[in-house]
């Protein structure tokens, strides 16, 4: 089954709350400004706690959890997407660490 076409996005919507879904050691060596850390597992509490009238845009390691997120979360009538990183984790902690020196 195909996820819908506006499900990922390649830039952000105002107002938007970011979440990385990642683990929380890669969370603390590089995140996406402004970016929540959320459990996969309990998304649903995040999104309880900061409103469900906002919208959501997820962030993982490779995709694939965050567009799942992002799908259940539309079945239950949330605002959520899934965002295209134009480049990897790795190598934004390295672009991020350079542009410091």
């Amino acid at each position: 089954m195909t996820p819908p076409q506006d499900l990922e996005i390649g830039e952000f919507p105002p107002d938007e709350v970011v979440v990385d879904l990642r683990d929380g050691e890669s969370y603390r060596r590089w995140l996406l400004p402004g970016a929540v850390r959320g459990d996969p597992e309990d998304v649903l509490s995040l999104v309880d706690r900061m409103g469900r009238d906002k919208t959501y845009v997820f962030y993982c390691y490779g995709g694939g959890l965050s567009l799942d997120v992002a799908e259940s979360l539309r079945k239950l009538g949330i605002k959520a997407y899934s965002i295209r990183l134009w480049r990897t984790s790795s190598q934004a902690q390295q672009r991020d660490t350079t542009s410091r020196e």
